[in-house]
C-alpha cells in the first residue's frame, strides 16, 4: 500500500498505534543474534515438552485426576499456546526489526493469544487461590469451585477471550511502499490514542494488577493460619494436612514466578501506550534489548511451573517412576518371556509399596505398615493436594 493512499498522516498513524519504531537504538551483532536463536529453540523445546508431558501423566493416571489437577491441566494447557504461536513469531518480528512476515491472519492472533495467555493463566491462578484459601477454611463455598469445574474454566476462557477481543478488531496488517523500499508492519490502530489507552489501562487492571493483589492477600491469609498440631492426628489425617500445606505452598511459588516473570512485559506495555508519540521523539537506547528479553523471560516462565508441579507433588513423581519402571520391566520381560508379571511387590523397611505399570495405573495405590493376613489392611489413598483420590 502506498502512503499517499492511506486516509490518515504519518503523524496520526504514529499515534494511534503501536508501531515498533528503532530510532535510538544499537544494532545487535550477528553472535547476539545467534544466542537469542538458540536460547528461544532451546526453551520452546522444553516449555513445549514439559508442559505435554505434565498433561499425559496426569490425565493418564487415575490417581492424579483430581480436582486440583483439573487446574493444573488447564494452566498447562494455556502455557502450550506460548512455545505453539508466540514465541517464534516474536523471535523473527525482533530479528527481522519490526517487518511483519507472516501476513494477514498471524498479525491478527498475535497479539490476541499473548493477551488471552496472560489473562487465562492469571485467572485459572486466581481460582486455583481462591479453591486453595477455601480448601483452608474447610468453607462450604468450596462446592462451587470444585463442584462446576467445567463451568468455572469456561468462564474464565470466555473472560480472557473478551478482554484480548480488541486486538483482533484493530490489528491491522499494512503495507507501505517507500522510496527506500517495502515494509510491512502489523499494528494495533485503535480509533484513538485516547481510546488506546483507556483499553490497555483496563486491560493491564483488570487482567493482571487486580487479581495479582486479590491472589497475594488470600494466599497470605492462608499461609499465616496458625499450625495445628498432628500429633494427636490420625495418620490420614494427619497426611491430608500436610498435603494442603504443602499445595498452599506450590500455589505461592507459582504466583510468585507469575508475577516476576511477567511484571517487566505488562511495565513495558503501559509505558509504550503513555510515551510521547511523534515523528521526532526517539525512544531510550537499548530499548528493543529490553523490549527482547522482557518478553523472553514471560515466556520462558512457562516452562518453569512444569518443575515447579514435580518439586511439589510426590505422586507425580510416583506416577512416573512407575511408567518408566513399567517400561524396564517389559523390556526385561521381552528378554525373559518367564517373567510375566506385571504387578510387583517390594519390601522397604517393614512397608509394602504396590508397584503398577501402565495398564494397571488405573488402580489407586495403597501404602501401609504390613499386617497380619487375618487382619484387614489399612488403605491410605491421599492425594498430594490434601484431596481424596475415590
Amino acid at each position: 500500500m502506498n502512503l499517499s493512499q492511506s486516509n490518515f498522516s504519518m503523524y496520526q498513524f504514529l499515534r494511534k498505534s503501536s508501531v515498533h519504531l528503532n530510532n535510538g537504538d544499537s544494532e545487535t551483532s550477528d553472535s547476539e543474534n545467534t544466542f537469542q536463536i538458540y536460547l528461544y529453540a532451546f526453551t520452546m523445546f522444553l516449555s513445549f515438552f514439559a508442559n505435554m508431558t505434565l498433561v499425559f501423566i496426569i490425565l493418564s493416571t487415575k490417581s492424579l485426576r483430581t480436582k486440583f489437577n483439573f487446574f493444573v491441566v488447564n494452566f498447562s494447557l494455556v502455557n502450550l499456546l506460548i512455545p505453539t504461536f508466540c514465541m517464534w513469531l516474536h523471535l523473527v518480528y525482533h530479528l527481522d526489526k519490526g517487518q511483519w512476515r507472516f501476513g494477514a491472519f498471524f498479525c491478527r492472533i498475535n497479539k490476541f493469544i499473548q493477551v488471552l495467555v496472560v489473562c487465562v493463566s492469571n485467572f485459572t491462578l486466581a481460582v486455583t487461590v481462591l479453591d486453595r484459601f477455601l480448601a483452608t477454611l474447610q468453607s462450604p463455598l468450596l462446592k462451587y469451585t470444585q463442584g462446576h469445574q467445567t463451568i468455572v474454566m469456561l468462564i474464565v476462557w470466555i473472560s480472557g477471550i473478551l478482554l484480548s477481543l480488541p486486538f483482533i478488531l484493530y490489528t491491522k496488517f499494512l503495507e507501505f511502499d517507500w522510496i527506500g523500499g517495502h515494509e510491512t508492519i502489523c499494528s494495533a490502530h485503535f480509533p484513538s490514542i485516547e481510546a488506546r489507552r483507556a483499553y490497555i489501562t483496563t486491560l493491564s487492571l483488570l487482567g493482571f494488577v487486580l487479581p495479582m493483589l486479590v491472589m497475594f492477600f488470600l494466599i497470605s491469609v492462608s499461609l499465616r493460619r496458625p499450625s495445628v498440631s498432628t500429633d494427636n492426628m490420625a495418620r490420614e489425617e494427619r497426611l491430608r494436612y500436610q498435603m494442603k500445606r504443602r499445595a498452599l505452598h506450590y500455589v505461592f511459588t507459582v504466583l510468585l514466578v507469575f508475577f516476576l516473570c511477567w511484571s517487566p512485559q505488562q511495565f513495558l506495555m503501559l509505558w509504550d501506550v503513555f510515551r510521547e508519540r511523534n515523528i521526532q521523539t526517539k525512544l531510550p537506547k537499548n530499548i528493543r534489548q529490553y523490549s527482547f528479553y522482557s518478553y523472553y523471560v514471560a515466556y520462558a516462565s512457562s516452562c518453569v511451573y512444569p518443575f515447579l508441579y514435580i518439586t511439589y507433588n510426590k505422586g507425580f513423581r510416583f506416577a512416573v517412576n512407575q511408567i518408566l519402571s513399567c517400561k524396564r520391566r517389559r523390556d526385561v520381560t521381552s528378554d525373559n518371556p518367564t517373567n510375566t508379571e506385571m504387578g510387583v511387590v517390594e519390601q522397604n523397611d517393614g512397608h509394602e509399596n504396590t508397584v503398577f505399570c501402565l495398564d494397571t495405573l488405573e488402580k489407586e495405590f495403597s501404602v501401609g505398615p504390613s499386617q497380619p493376613k487375618n487382619e484387614e489392611p489399612t488403605v491410605i489413598t491421599v492425594d498430594i493436594h490434601g484431596q481424596a483420590l475415590s
